[in-house]
């Protein structure tokens, strides 16, 4: 296993396989042009599939999970179930012939899937992808096999908690948001920069979990955990992770407003006036939020 994924954002343990013979994006590429050439590097990696499918399949894979993603990102939904779905079974199908292979990227599909099916508004069919993606991972992780990243699988995790949140299954999410937080806790400690960001995001996911099924307490702890390390992110490096502290605060007071505690005013207070600063200077991102 290893703790080699840098960044903070959920998936991001899954990106070297998604940038995976990935053609070099051009300077200030719009999003139009971006998917434009996205969806002519599917074509050119079928037509390389058709005449090689040994290493031609693989590659038109990852550029199907790249098309899926940035038609998601366009608001296309529909459009960006079949490619989605497409890949995962490349994957699946190239997994068979060779059990082992691309068991990473597979799981990636997976969870790329269930975000596409969640997107179209089913989504209790999406957890079965969800749930596919944390199996394949940990399976990497627990074997010790190439591919396998314990960011991968925490985030895996995390998503597989939201999809069942959404799906109604509050209480089912909860100790997959656990695991994902115990699984952070390593990786942060030996490289904080790295890995506390996500660390804390995935307890502040945890303390909303947690406030979904009564856990009040439980609730409480995790927010209080995740607002001291975004405070202690943002001390570090001026100027960053001053949203997610705000998030976070705001997700505090909420927590501690149910369990009857006075200083959830306060704390949500902090989080207001902390917005307030942001809307000031970034008005466009944050002259909604600004005026909670």
């Amino acid at each position: 296993m290893n703790h080699e994924d840098r960044g903070t954002g959920a998936g991001e343990g899954t990106r070297a396989a998604d940038t995976a013979d990935a053609r070099p994006p051009r300077a200030e590429e719009s999003p139009t042009d971006a998917l434009t050439r996205a969806e002519a590097d599917v074509r050119d990696r079928r037509s390389e599939a058709e005449r090689d499918p040994a290493t031609g399949l693989p590659a038109l894979a990852g550029a199907l999970h790249r098309l899926s993603g940035l038609r998601a990102a366009a608001g296309d939904r529909s459009g960006a179930l079949a490619p989605a779905k497409e890949a995962a079974r490349i994957y699946a199908e190239l997994g068979t012939k060779r059990p082992g292979d691309h068991q990473a990227e597979l799981a990636m599909a997976m969870g790329a899937l269930g975000d596409r099916v969640a997107d179209t508004g089913d989504p209790a069919a999406a957890v079965a992808f969800a749930q596919q993606a944390v199996r394949l991972q940990r399976e990497l992780v627990e074997e010790k096999r190439p591919g396998a990243s314990v960011p991968a699988l925490a985030a895996y995790l995390l998503t597989c908690a939201a999809r069942l949140a959404d799906a109604g299954r509050a209480v089912d999410a909860v100790p997959c948001a656990q695991e994902a937080v115990g699984l952070l806790r390593g990786p942060a400690e030996e490289d904080p920069d790295a890995f506390l960001p996500r660390l804390a995001s995935a307890v502040h996911a945890l303390g909303h979990h947690r406030a979904a099924v009564s856990d009040v307490s439980g609730a409480v702890d995790a927010g209080e955990e995740a607002g001291g390390a975004f405070r202690t992110l943002a001390a570090r490096r001026p100027g960053a992770f001053r949203p997610e502290l705000a998030t976070a605060l705001d997700g505090l007071a909420a927590h501690l407003t149910r369990a009857g505690d006075p200083a959830g005013r306060r704390v949500a207070q902090d989080a207001v006036a902390l917005y307030r600063e942001l809307a000031a200077e970034r008005p466009e991102a944050f002259g909604a939020t600004g005026g909670c």
